[in-house]
């Protein structure tokens, strides 16, 4: 891509063939030397940038070469980052990560029913809130141990109580912390039947 054609010139040639051709790679062939011309068409999407008259061919061939395989590689990232989150909101168990202090990070949908919340209700709160107290003493333990599982209470703030079973698993990612949590009421209320 040049910056400089017969029908249009500068950055609108960029973002023109970007928002049409979305799926390809651009490395951007420029005359002008500008550093934030250069650093803003990367920023928004192409592959590199080079001017005219600094590099030679073989530059340029393995310009063409990164820009394909870095266009792959985020692709394939894009792809995996679609179906994780799929996963993640398709899981009709609720999946809460959450920091040290139990502040959720992220939760899906289910969490966000288990727990009688939405999404942005849950996200940025603490988790601990929404258990009965005997969970904060036995999430230490757990966060203790790395993992485990338990049994806990929560109690929405219409009043339905219910028990959700918790699985949990400490440092997913650096002070990050996975709940899962299943809802056993009914079987828990059989149980005692």
């Amino acid at each position: 891509l040049d910056l400089n054609l017969e029908d249009s010139s500068g950055y609108a040639t960029f973002a023109a063939v970007h928002r049409t051709a979305a799926g390809a790679s651009l490395l951007v062939l420029s005359s002008s030397d500008d550093e934030q011309l250069a650093t803003r068409t990367v920023r928004e999407g192409a592959q590199d940038y080079l001017v005219k008259g600094s590099f030679d061919g073989r530059l340029q061939l393995r310009s063409l070469r990164y820009a394909v395989e870095r266009k792959r590689t985020e692709d394939a990232l894009r792809k995996s980052e679609t179906t994780i989150r799929a996963v993640f909101e398709g899981s009709l168990d609720g999946i809460v990560i959450m920091d040290d202090q139990g502040i959720c990070l992220e939760a899906n949908s289910a969490a966000g029913a288990l727990l009688s919340s939405s999404h942005d209700q849950l996200v940025g709160n603490s988790i601990l809130d929404y258990f009965q107290q005997d969970f904060v003493a036995d999430w230490q333990g757990l966060r203790t141990r790395g993992s485990g599982r338990g049994e806990f209470w929560v109690q929405s703030q219409e009043g339905t109580r219910r028990l959700l079973d918790c699985s949990f698993k400490t440092n997913i990612l650096p002070g990050q912390h996975l709940a899962v949590l299943r809802d056993i009421t009914n079987q828990h209320n059989l149980e005692q039947q």
